[in-house]
């Protein structure tokens, strides 16, 4: 190998020569022996649905929701209108349809760019998803807070964006576990329509 080093530039060496596998190619070998194989890990078949970075808060939204809804409060925050929930998940399920789409350069995977109104309806649910990060954030620290999805970092940030709501959410749910509160009370039982 060090008599290749020095034969070719770096830049020949690295991005061309010893470039032979695209990503897209194993994205393509993969998703044709995903079900078939049995080589092949199952944390690398869940890795297969995730998100990439660039639609993490997305994924992470609807994955924290989906908790959120097993311990009984998504009906609440449905009545809120405080955030279209179904708008987050329907956009999670094209996703995890089809993740390599969503990267930040999807031509790596063989793939265009996305369109400017998928773009659009992109930023429109990470907005959606914006809203309700202090919520969410402080439903990981309390109730999930053993949890693994209790340990996600995507929501944080946003989370801090409004530290008081998240506060608000944190004691909230703290009361919630001794059996008493509810939703309405946190943001306001008046609410009627979507912000």
């Amino acid at each position: 190998m060090s008599e290749v080093a020095s034969f070719l530039p770096a830049q020949l060496l690295y991005h061309s020569a010893f470039h032979w596998i695209t990503p897209g190619r194993v994205w393509n070998v993969l998703r044709a022996n995903v079900e078939t194989s049995l080589i092949i890990p199952d944390a690398i078949k869940l890795r297969m649905t995730y998100g990439p970075s660039g639609a993490a808060l997305i994924t992470t939204t609807a994955a924290v929701l989906r908790a959120f809804s097993e311990h009984g409060f998504m009906n609440e925050l449905k009545e809120l209108n405080v955030v279209d929930v179904t708008k987050i998940f329907e956009f999670d399920e094209k996703i995890r349809e089809n993740p390599p789409v969503y990267h930040c350069i999807p031509t790596a995977y063989g793939l265009s760019y996305l369109s400017q109104k998928d773009r659009e309806a992109m930023e429109d649910v990470k907005e959606e998803a914006k809203k309700i990060a202090p919520l969410l954030q402080g439903f990981c620290e309390t109730i999930l807070k053993h949890h693994p999805l209790g340990k996600q970092k995507v929501l944080v940030k946003h989370s801090n964006d409004n530290p008081v709501m998240k506060q608000k959410a944190k004691r909230f749910f703290q009361h919630v576990s001794k059996g008493s509160g509810s939703l309405g009370e946190l943001y306001g039982a008046k609410r009627q329509k979507k912000l």
